[in-house]
């Protein structure tokens, strides 16, 4: 399936700790041509650096730091305060919603010219977060309260509407080569879902007409992390990719498209075809896992996400109390092929992963552990055990080994030119897949970069982020380079691009270059300054205020 596009989001991040400093090299020094309180912006190419006000907005390029324009929204649109603004990257323009004039109106303005190309005062409802934008069918969808409207991007009118679809439209897909948009609005409050009869809509629209061509109806209500349910607002939407849609994490509802059929994920596993709507299958299935007193707590990523091939689909099962077991499933009949008990019940199976026709299922790992303890919620993260890799037949389900117990924590596990790596808290292991014995290991205390928490490829190479620091290892176990860097971030660390690594930790942000594991430089967190990674890694982007810095990272 083909991609389509949506809405970049910018993540800006302000720190509290540490004092400001940067050794990446400087491009230009520049500044807003206002108080840019409301958006600091960089494009992903770097080709435009925005920041807005409640009032205004000023636009730099990308490259010099020099000023492109400078508007109020009243010389934009006539008014004087736009209260819900968006970047929108693939149409390089910002849309924004005013509702001065009366009725809500949203505008669509040029971040070349600063010139206004749109407005449009014919929606209610809308929130700009819950845009999609559809190259393919030249429109934007828009989500609101009474349903989905979609707008020529070009123009600002309407092309079709969607009304009268209860519950929130929280996940969609797009099939490129049907020009079909599917969405799945479910209930997220337990009355209003009792209100309209425990009903959520499954709906596929024809985007060269526009219309409904089927509607499926699912019974129950979407269940919500019970820390996240205190708060959860249900139109605070996080993009989380093209076959996923659009949707918060803290709901456990997913939608997926696997050749013909539409398959959802909400209190159990459901397939839909994808041509009528009717359902083909349905099985049990729970991402989630009862803890404490009358399930007073849940523990989140404990249960592997359905692992899916092109005939069978696979899950880890935990739906009768205690007991757990593998199971495979015809994925175009939903039957049942075989299913494998695993003794010992406390452990949790958090991944699946099929590796030159084994199935490999990760005993242990990192998992999110929410509730109620004395009249307050809390979240917290912990390394849940036994530690372990069990693997099985894809044509039996006979389980054919199993590492011991591993040290008190276990990582992911990938494969690299058909080695399958994976780590404990002091180790890192290549296992023979075949029979699951250890080729090689390497203590990590050697490397110096704490215990482990993520593995990553990059290209031949394997990459360990340990509490620590960082190493790499070449296929047969030797330490390429290591880089120490103390109390690292799992969640904020990432790649980008081919080669580079972004490297966090409490203090600092380091940017490093893969294939050598040279830094590249460096940036020290101060109260009050945001930050950007822009350019495939290749731009590190500095606001403070109205002030704005682009750096070189080479």
């Amino acid at each position: 399936m083909l991609k389509f596009s949506f809405f970049t989001i910018l993540f800006t991040f302000l720190f509290n700790c540490g004092q400001s400093q940067t050794t990446f090299p400087i491009q230009w020094e520049s500044k807003f041509e206002n108080d840019a309180d409301y958006w600091h912006y960089t494009t992903d190419n770097v080709k435009y650096v925005i920041g807005t006000t409640k009032k205004e907005v000023s636009v730099l390029n990308g490259e010099s730091g020099k000023p492109l324009w400078k508007k109020s929204f009243l010389e934009l649109a006539g008014v004087k305060e736009a209260k819900d603004q968006q970047i929108i990257e693939e149409t390089n323009t910002l849309l924004f919603i005013s509702n001065q004039k009366g009725p809500e109106e949203i505008f669509c303005v040029d971040l070349e010219t600063g010139n206004k190309i749109w407005s449009n005062n014919q929606f209610k409802n809308i929130n700009l977060g819950n845009l999609i934008f559809i190259p393919s069918a030249n429109c934007y969808a828009v989500i609101h309260k009474n349903g989905i409207t979609f707008i020529d991007y070009l123009t600002g009118k309407e092309k079709g509407s969607i009304g009268g679809i209860p519950g929130v439209i929280g996940k969609t897909a797009y099939i490129s080569s049907l020009n079909q948009l599917v969405i799945f609005a479910y209930q997220v409050n337990s009355l209003k879902a009792l209100g309209s009869g425990l009903q959520n809509n499954l709906i596929s629209i024809d985007l060269n007409t526009f219309k409904v061509k089927w509607n499926s109806i699912i019974k129950g209500v979407a269940e919500i992390k019970k820390f996240a349910g205190k708060s959860f607002s249900p139109i605070n939407w996080a993009t989380v990719g093209i076959e996923k849609g659009i949707g918060s994490s803290n709901i456990l509802v997913d939608l997926l498209v696997r050749g013909d059929k539409v398959i959802v994920m909400m209190n159990g596993l459901k397939a839909f075809d994808l041509s009528s709507g009717n359902l083909i299958w349905a099985v049990d299935f729970d991402l989630s896992l009862d803890r404490g007193l009358v399930g007073s707590a849940q523990m989140y990523n404990a249960v592997a996400e359905p692992l899916f091939s092109k005939n069978h689909f696979y899950l880890a099962s935990f739906e009768r109390g205690r007991d757990k077991s593998i199971k495979k499933y015809d994925i175009e009949t939903g039957k049942l092929i075989w299913e494998t008990p695993i003794n010992n019940r406390k452990i949790i199976i958090p991944n699946l992963s099929i590796i030159n026709g084994t199935l490999i299922a990760q005993i242990g790992g990192y998992v999110n552990l929410q509730g109620e303890e004395n009249n307050n919620y809390f979240s917290k993260w912990k390394w849940e055990g036994p530690f372990g890799l069990k693997a099985f037949d894809i044509e039996t389900g006979k389980l054919t080994w199993e590492t011991e117990k591993f040290d008190d924590r276990i990582t992911n596990t990938l494969v690299n030119n058909n080695n399958l790596f994976v780590a404990d808290e002091n180790n890192l292991y290549a296992i023979n897949i075949n029979n699951g014995e250890k080729k090689f290991s390497y203590a990590l205390n050697s490397a110096k970069v704490g215990k482990s928490q993520y593995l990553f490829n990059d290209l031949d190479n394997v990459v360990l982020l340990g509490e620590d620091g960082l190493a790499s290892f070449n296929n047969n176990g030797n330490l390429k380079y290591k880089i120490s860097a103390k109390n690292t971030s799992m969640n904020s660390s990432d790649k980008y691009g081919e080669n580079y690594y972004y490297l966090s930790t409490d203090d600092e942000m380091i940017a490093i270059e893969l294939s050598s594991g040279k830094e590249l430089g460096r940036y020290t967190y101060k109260k009050g300054y945001g930050y950007g990674i822009k350019n495939s890694g290749k731009s590190f982007m500095l606001y403070k205020d109205e002030k704005v810095s682009r750096f070189f990272v080479k």
